[in-house]
């Protein structure tokens, strides 16, 4: 599945990584995906095959599998965000049959997620709120960090820009699916003729009015 064309090594030291540390970092790979899947890690072994150095590689297939990495990672992202959002709902719904007051109901949620990742309390609390508001707010945006249209960065930005408003206000804003959206030339007049927007940082141009003459006749030298 991995095997690529094998060829001389490229120039220099072929990005300085040995076949063991290749291996070693697919070895990491293997076994969360088996986690993930429950698979057994033979069949995983046999299913990948032995993974050339990045020496042994092309230019050509190194770039295709630069490319397969970050898929791989953008799949992963959303994968996790799910699934951390998944863990909220089940921590909510157990706290709630077991009769916890509403202040406490998914306390736990974040200390086990902070566990678990081996970060701050904090950020394990962060992670499942973020994860909850993507999935019940933004599932559309969340395939799209699956595909890698989208950054997860760029969908906790959305997250916060969005938290001030409610699910009504939310709906309201989203484009009907299938609607199209003119776009109206800015500084458009009633009669359709385009008038450029002023620069920054000047004052629309106005204009003076007539200098009024005096009506006073000159005073002669004689006076």
């Amino acid at each position: 599945m991995f095997d690529g064309d094998s060829t001389a090594p490229l120039d220099g030291d072929g990005g300085g990584l040995s076949g063991g540390s290749v291996a070693a970092g697919l070895g990491a790979v293997l076994d969360a995906f088996g986690e993930l899947t429950g698979c057994d890690r033979a069949t995983l072994d046999e299913l990948v095959g032995r993974v050339r150095p990045c020496e042994q590689l092309s230019a050509r297939r190194l770039l295709d599998r630069i490319d397969a990495a970050e898929r791989l990672a953008h799949g992963v992202q959303a994968f996790q965000v799910r699934d951390l959002a998944a863990f909220g709902t089940a921590r909510d719904r157990g706290d709630e049959a077991a009769g916890c007051p509403d202040g406490l109901v998914g306390r736990t949620a974040g200390l086990e997620v902070a566990e678990a990742l081996a970060v701050a309390v904090s950020t394990g609390q962060l992670r499942v709120w973020e994860a909850s508001r993507a999935v019940q707010r933004h599932p559309l945006l969340l395939e799209l960090v699956g595909t890698g249209r989208v950054s997860w960065p760029g969908l906790r930005r959305v997250l916060a820009a969005t938290d001030v408003l409610d699910d009504l206000q939310l709906c309201r804003r989203r484009p009907a699916a299938g609607r199209r959206h003119r776009r109206i030339p800015v500084g458009t007049g009633p009669a359709g003729t385009r008038r450029p927007p002023p620069r920054a940082g000047r004052r629309p141009h106005r204009r003076r009015p007539p200098r009024r003459r005096s009506q006073t006749p000159p005073l002669s030298a004689d006076g």
